[in-house]
């Protein structure tokens, strides 16, 4: 499972030893415990399970946990084991979501909250991070979360570009300023429309 997680683009892995309990009596504890590894980690996302025996097989059944509530996204996630251990196709996807609405975030406090600071140093890394996700070929993007990872992309060039005066940033900023317009019409978003 870490290998294939390490080839998931902009994702950086870490690995926790530790043992979380799915069957435990509440499974509202087992969630805290995930959150509380994650506050210790600095991580992002936990991504946890176990292995169980399938019709004389192993097979994952796998859960993540967020480190912050992303509004969108599901609080937990739980995948059916599968027949072989290879990741299920719906877990690259949930995955992708997460990890997209979680970018939003992060950049919306970068760039809110650092009017009349300079960030630029702390933007580069993340906007290296978020180039290889959206690029990322594992997973697909639900559209709103894509435009939403794009518009913060674009946001946190803006800012790197004025702040560092890198001119590559800020055309990179209006390219995908333009890009997400074009997604955002009347016709594929109408009720975000007046």
């Amino acid at each position: 499972m870490l290998d294939e997680l390490r080839q998931f683009e902009g994702v950086e892995v870490v690995r926790v030893d530790r043992t979380l309990d799915p069957e435990q009596s509440a499974k509202k504890i087992a969630e805290e415990n995930a959150r509380d590894l994650l506050r210790q980690s600095g991580a992002d996302v936990l991504i946890w399970g176990r292995v169980k025996r399938l019709n004389n097989r192993t097979a994952m059944q796998l859960y993540w946990t967020p480190a912050r509530d992303a509004p969108g996204a599901k609080p937990s996630g739980q995948y059916q084991p599968t027949e072989t251990i290879t990741l299920p196709s719906e877990f690259w996807s949930d995955l992708k979501q997460i990890l997209g609405l979680l970018v939003q975030s992060r950049i919306g406090a970068l760039t809110a909250n650092e009017s009349g600071h300079y960030a630029a140093d702390r933007l580069a890394l993340l906007i290296v991070q978020v180039r290889a996700l959206v690029q990322s070929k594992e997973g697909v993007w639900n559209p709103e979360t894509l435009t939403g990872v794009q518009f913060s992309l674009a946001n946190a060039l803006e800012l790197d570009g004025e702040q560092s005066g890198k001119n590559e940033s800020l055309v990179e900023s209006i390219d995908l300023y333009c890009q997400v317009l074009d997604e955002y019409t009347r016709e594929r978003a109408p009720l975000d429309w007046p």
